[in-house]
């Protein structure tokens, strides 16, 4: 049996037009978040958070809410790891705020931060 040229451009067409679709997918794909730590800092202190995903090569660090600024964002090579150094205001309204990482590809999930009266402490075990 024989195709005739129209089906078998049309054909050709939507193969050639979905390719495309993902590749371009695969090129552009948007920051993600999938942690960040420590999850909160003092009010009227500097605090360094460090941001765990994918995709955060040249990245800049978008904070909601007053009282928190971005101060430094050093990303690593790979594009995994983001280092924030946050200053946290004296008069912050105490409360939770989200960080995002905003790439020339997209911007992130957000990741949740909460500014406290009480530091964040790590908690040590006794015996090691």
């Amino acid at each position: 049996m024989r195709l005739k040229c129209g089906k078998i451009c049309v054909l050709c067409g939507f193969c050639i037009s979905s390719w495309l679709g993902v590749m371009s997918f695969a090129r552009a794909q948007a920051p993600e978040i999938t942690a960040a730590f420590p999850p909160g800092g003092e009010r009227g202190v500097k605090t360094q958070v460090q941001i765990d995903g994918k995709n955060l090569q040249d990245a800049s660090v978008l904070v909601s809410g007053r009282g928190l600024r971005v101060e430094s964002v050093k990303p690593d090579a790979a594009g995994n790891r983001v280092t924030v150094t946050l200053v946290i205001t004296p008069d912050a309204p105490l409360g939770l705020r989200e960080l995002r990482v905003g790439t020339s590809k997209g911007v992130s999930n957000a990741a949740r931060f909460w500014i406290d009266v009480f530091p964040d402490l790590l908690a040590i075990e006794p015996n090691g």
